[in-house]
């Protein structure tokens, strides 16, 4: 018997991450321009992500953003007075961290899809299925590191911060600043969603593989890059198969639809 499957080598795993790091405006809390300066860098990412929605259709995972916001951080700091460069040299720390986790999980990410990640076409009876395996575990681990070490982070940084009064800051300009960082925190929930869906990827996506690999010569590619199985492959083989593809077209779409409700309209 055949069983046809729809194609789904388009699919990326990607990661979509606003940083906003909280600045107060007044000229008694951050050095000229420094809060137009981070918005500036946060519109022109925001802007990059969906260009990329409307071209690609996905996000790229990309840690230029809050390296770029750290760097401006970082700068700031060397120019400011005492009370507010111990305050900036914190949302510096706060930005590089995020970056690294992003970076982390971009490298990750690049490795799968590089390898071929789910496309048909690059596997086949002689592929090397384990090392593709292990690259999507290696991703899957990512993520899940991602979202724990970003939940730490964000529990920490309100300490790290308050902890500056023991260095002769100003209590209520250290409240001010976590006021303002935690107004910004619900777009993190956005982000542990689009991370679950990442999740889903991996979990459908290793057995995807898995039944590719233990069918391997058994399943061709048929007209449109659709796969189909021979007679020799069990029904219910087959059926855990299409319910994997099935199941990384909807975590893929459910993603695009997160990322477009953050990126989709200036």
């Amino acid at each position: 018997m055949n069983k046809t499957l729809l194609p789904v080598f388009g699919l990326a795993l990607v990661c979509a991450m606003s940083l906003l790091v909280s600045c107060d405006r007044s000229a008694s809390q951050s050095p000229d321009n420094l809060a137009d300066d981070l918005d500036q860098i946060n519109e022109d990412y925001a802007e990059r992500n969906r260009r990329d929605l409307d071209e690609k259709g996905y996000i790229e995972p990309d840690a230029s953003q809050a390296n770029e916001l750290a760097t401006e951080l970082r700068a700031a700091a060397g120019d400011a007075p005492p009370e507010q460069a111990a305050v900036l040299a914190e949302s510096a720390f706060f930005a590089e961290s995020v970056a690294a986790l992003v970076q982390d999980f971009a490298d990750h990410t690049n490795a799968f899809i590089n390898s071929g990640g789910f496309d048909p076409a690059t596997l086949g009876p002689n592929a090397d299925y384990e090392a593709r395996l292990a690259l999507l575990d290696n991703l899957a681990n990512a993520n899940t590191r991602f979202t724990t070490e970003l939940d730490t982070l964000l529990a920490e940084h309100p300490k790290r911060v308050r902890s500056l009064t023991s260095k002769g800051v100003d209590a209520d300009v250290i409240e001010g600043y976590i006021e303002g960082f935690e107004s910004n925190n619900a777009q993190f929930d956005l982000v542990r969603e689009i991370r679950r869906t990442d999740a889903d990827l991996c979990r459908h996506g290793r057995v995807y593989l898995e039944v590719l690999r233990d069918t391997a010569g058994h399943w061709s590619l048929g007209t449109l890059g659709m796969i189909e199985f021979d007679e020799t492959v069990p029904e219910e083989t087959a059926d855990r198969f299409i319910a994997a593809a099935e199941g990384i077209q909807i975590a893929g779409n459910e993603q695009a639809e997160l990322q477009r409700s953050q990126f989709g309209s200036p």
